[in-house]
């Protein structure tokens, strides 16, 4: 929880049996925390410095107060948690829109291509933004792999998910495993990823070779394999595109329909979401 817990507290929670899900929880916790403050001051719940450990106050200590309630927080400040924003393409938290945002105190940041030269310069950005930001800071990147990385500039050439689908599930939690780290490294804490739409059209498709296999039962257990090699390096993953976007139009070109009866849409979206929803994963991309 960069921001509230350093990096080796942030470990030993992974590794000590605190899940990524429970993990990103914290870190919501910690958000609504720094929406509320005896003053009703959006900035008096700022965020500990990296090098802070901020421990859990014991149940019985929490809301004991009567001489000072918490007040809500200007409704400015609360709505800003709640929303995930791009910096534009700012690639320094120096930059007057990238300040901005930090100042604006919203609960996370996500960064695309624009945004992204090479490790050290990433690295900078993220680190220079949550310190601006007077809360704890989530921070996303939107990389499936194939033909949707925007760290290609750092991570090279990686495979679709279709290619990658090819191989058995250990070896996909694997490269999933790898690449984490780097992200991890790099300062990210969640990932826009894995695609578990079905998906065995042509390859350039909205969907196309971002899908892991054709079939929902195929897709989905490959997606949460992927998730799995995410979470152990440290980064949480989203399952994506809810309730299901492969064989559909473009939904960035506009509105798109699906006809499929409901019962039907029930049975594929429970074959592809719940097995990354039952290993951990923390958040749902809608499509």
């Amino acid at each position: 929880m960069r921001g509230v817990l350093d990096r080796p507290t942030r470990k030993g929670l992974l590794a000590s049996g605190t899940t990524r899900s429970g993990f990103v929880s914290l870190v919501l916790l910690a958000l609504l925390l720094t929406a509320c403050s005896p003053s009703g001051d959006a900035t008096a719940g700022r965020a500990a410095p990296p090098s802070t450990v901020v421990a859990a106050a014991p149940p019985s200590s929490v809301a004991t107060s009567t001489t000072s309630p918490c007040q809500p927080a200007p409704l400015e400040a609360r709505a800003a948690t709640v929303l995930v924003v791009g910096i534009g393409n700012a690639t320094t938290a120096e930059h007057p829109l990238a300040a901005e945002v930090s100042a604006l105190g919203p609960g996370g940041v996500i960064l695309f291509g624009p945004n992204i030269e090479d490790a050290t310069q990433v690295r900078q950005l993220i680190d220079g933004l949550r310190r601006r930001s007077p809360r704890p800071l989530l921070v996303s990147v939107d990389e499936e792999g194939g033909r949707v990385s925007r760290l290609r500039p750092i991570v090279g050439s990686t495979p679709s998910a279709r290619t990658l689908g090819r191989q058995p599930l250990d070896e996909i939690s694997a490269v999933a495993a790898e690449r984490g780290a780097t992200l991890d490294e790099l300062g990210f804490d969640l990932v826009l990823a894995p695609v578990v739409d079905a998906d065995g059209g042509a390859a350039g498709g909205a969907i196309g070779d971002r899908a892991f296999a054709a079939t929902p039962a195929e897709a989905g257990a490959r997606a949460a394999a992927f998730a799995d090699g995410l979470a152990s390096a440290g980064v949480a993953a989203t399952a994506k595109h809810f309730p299901g976007q492969g064989q559909l139009a473009d939904s960035h070109d506009g509105p798109v329909v699906s006809e499929a009866p409901l019962a039907e849409l029930e049975s594929t979206t429970a074959s592809r979401f719940r097995q990354a929803l039952d290993g951990g994963v923390p958040a749902v991309m809608m499509s």
